[in-house]
């Protein structure tokens, strides 16, 4: 397990040293890996005393492209592993030994070809259920891991609307794929392609979303920066089952640290061929949205299910809430973060969403954030500190400039307090934290807690 909490043993003796290798390779549900090209990368390690920090080498060293780094003559035990590319001070890591090695599971399929931005899709289909306002369109092919959801047509539909002729941008859509970016669809290598029509209904400031239709259609051949098109005709899906979901909105208001706001809370009911492991990849059941966060929400949510039996559906539930920053030279801009959530494997006909403790304030070196301005000493570690909920088994950190809209550096932990080099701050820098704590019980159960705290500015001693 990796900690947070360095001890080293420098008692007037030389200590023995070794070189600190990493390895990073994607890994496939086929269970076929493919190495990460870091050759854009470059890493350096922090040795920790508890009270400051060495760097190893004092400059960076390049990543290759073969997934590998390595920097020599490292005092051994635990270290901090830096990963920066351009324009980013880095992502730290921290390791209880000198392998740095790091799988990253993915989906998809390894020679699945990325997507441009231009690469396009034509839609002629029929049989869609009149269109009306707030109804949603989401296209999926797990075979690339690809997905689109509520793209912008062009034409744009009209109220009322029963076919589709019109184009949407592939290119701009996301994967779980190792670009994050969307991948071409060929056939010929197994994809298909699953396009689900979401019907919505508003009542009051409470919007709810079912899956009303699906479209029987084939996966075209992409060519990259072409169109192609698909045709086909909707299919409509029989709600036979249905979810009584329940958020505690007023409990989780006042859980929230002073000066956040409560913002929304949504509860989704997904499934697809990758759920069974957490993954948020597929369409929607159903799904209920509202920006009273407030007041307890209880909601049934009607729904067929016509795919795979061996698909498990997850319910996924997020509390968001807004934290108005004082930003110079702009004023108070609202930041909408995730206070609480939680992700379950479909369990029964009801849903109580139990996410985790909250976090409590947050203090760097012992002073409260909420205070403006933080002096540090200089050269020496950073402590950040939290109230962290006994069952959080992981966790990140943010440092963020408001000024600029950067986020300066992202640091994984398992345990608070968090140690940070004081390189990550500039003296009279001014910045906030986002801070979330994972739960994961290894069995789909994942629930989060977060916190984003007041601008506040570093000085160093």
């Amino acid at each position: 397990m990796r900690s947070w909490i360095f001890i080293l043993a420098l008692a007037g003796c030389a200590q023995d040293v070794s070189p600190v290798r990493g390895a990073y390779a994607y890994r496939y549900p086929d269970g076929s890996t493919v190495p990460v090209d870091l050759s854009a990368y470059t890493f350096q390690v922090y040795v920790s005393d508890g009270t400051g920090f060495t760097p190893y080498p004092d400059a960076p060293v390049a990543g290759t492209a073969d997934g590998t780094f390595e920097i020599r003559d490292v005092p051994d035990g635990p270290v901090l592993v830096r990963r920066s590319f351009p324009g980013y001070f880095g992502q730290f890591t921290a390791y209880d030994d000198h392998d740095a090695s790091e799988i990253f599971d993915v989906l998809g399929r390894p020679d699945a070809q990325p997507s441009s931005a231009s690469t396009r899709l034509h839609l002629d289909a029929t049989g869609l259920a009149a269109w009306q306002a707030g109804d949603r369109l989401l296209l999926d092919c797990f075979g690339n891991a690809s997905e689109i959801a509520d793209p912008k047509l062009t034409p744009s539909l009209a109220a009322n609307a029963t076919e589709i002729h019109a184009s949407l941008a592939w290119g701009n859509g996301y994967s779980w794929g190792p670009s994050g970016g969307a991948y071409l669809m060929d056939p010929s290598a197994g994809d298909a392609l699953l396009v689900t029509h979401e019907t919505a209904r508003t009542t009051g400031d409470l919007t709810t979303w079912s899956l009303a239709q699906t479209l029987d259609a084939s996966a075209p051949a992409q060519v990259d920066r072409e169109t192609a098109t698909v045709t086909g005709s909707f299919v409509d899906v029989e709600q036979t089952s249905r979810l009584t979901a329940i958020v505690r909105g007023d409990a989780l208001a006042t859980a929230l640290p002073p000066g956040a706001i409560p913002g929304e809370l949504r509860v989704s009911l997904l499934v697809g061929p990758g759920t069974s492991r957490g993954v948020q990849l597929g369409p929607e059941l159903a799904a209920f949205w509202t920006t009273n966060a407030t007041e307890a929400a209880t909601t049934t949510l009607h729904y067929g299910d016509p795919f795979d039996p061996s698909w498990t559906p997850i319910v996924t539930a997020t509390y968001a809430a807004t934290r108005p920053v004082q930003v110079p030279g702009r004023g108070i801009e609202p930041v909408s973060y995730a206070a609480f959530s939680e992700t379950r494997p479909l369990d029964g006909d009801s849903y109580l969403f139990q996410p985790l403790a909250p976090l409590g304030s947050v203090t760097i070196d012992g002073t409260p954030l909420d205070a403006g301005l933080v002096t540090v000493p200089h050269s020496q570690s950073v402590w950040v500190d939290f109230a962290q909920p006994p069952d959080g088994t992981s966790g990140h950190l943010i440092v963020w400039e408001p000024e600029s809209q950067s986020q300066v550096a992202y640091i994984e932990f398992d345990q608070a307090p968090v140690e940070l080099p004081p390189d990550i701050f500039e003296n009279n820098g001014r910045y906030t934290i986002q801070i979330a704590v994972t739960a994961d019980d290894g069995r789909g159960r994942i629930r989060t807690a977060g916190t984003y705290t007041d601008l506040f500015t570093i000085m160093a001693q």
